[in-house]
Parts: structure tokens; C-alpha cells; sequence
């Protein structure tokens, strides 16, 4: 058996983690590991055109979804906005930066 089909048997298989047995995912769950993937910003700009290519192939209400989380900021990318802005500000305080933490409820 060639090492690229034991690679496909065993993304296929169930996962066990912890004694727990889930499902890995599929193609079932693309447009959810997209989504995922675009809101957190685990993305680049190759990712993008592969996602692009997907989009006709995928339902309706997952293009809906998918195109709107495209078109807003990623929480990775509100996070580092948040982070320069209060860094600088701390620091301009003398806050210590552990204070920093305890201040982004949001």
C-alpha cells in the first residue's frame, strides 16, 4: 500500500483523542473548515484563490457565509489591531503589561 493512500486512510478514519472517538473531517465539512480557517485567519492569498476555485461547488448558504466572513476582518487580524493600540498605550502608562489582559473584555 503506497504511502499517499495510508495518508487518505487515516485522515478518513475516526480521530480518538482522550478515549474519545470523533469523526474526521471530510468534503462534508469543507465549507465549515473554510469558515474556520477565514474567521480565525489562518489564511493567505494562495488559500484565498483555492477557496474562490471551491465556492461554485459549495451550497448557497455556504457561499453566504463564507463570502461574508472573506469580507470582514479576521479575529487574528482585530486582535493584533487591539494589541498595538493598548500596547503603546501601556506602555505610555507604565501599565503593567499583565494588566493588559484583564482590559480586552469585548
Amino acid at each position: 500500500m503506497s504511502k499517499f493512500i495510508r495518508g487518505l486512510m487515516s485522515y478518513f478514519f475516526p480521530i480518538e483523542i482522550d478515549g474519545q472517538l470523533y469523526n474526521a473531517p471530510s468534503g462534508v465539512h469543507i465549507a465549515n473548515i473554510i469558515i474556520l480557517d477565514v474567521v480565525s485567519g489562518c489564511t493567505d492569498a494562495p488559500y484565498y484563490e483555492t477557496v474562490k476555485e471551491l465556492l461554485p461547488y459549495l451550497e448557497p448558504g455556504d457561499q453566504l457565509k463564507i463570502n461574508h466572513a472573506m469580507s470582514s476582518v479576521s479575529l487574528k487580524d482585530r486582535y493584533l489591531e487591539d494589541y498595538k493600540a493598548n500596547c503603546k498605550l501601556a506602555h505610555y502608562f507604565r501599565i503593567p503589561f499583565s494588566n493588559y489582559f484583564r482590559r480586552i473584555r469585548k
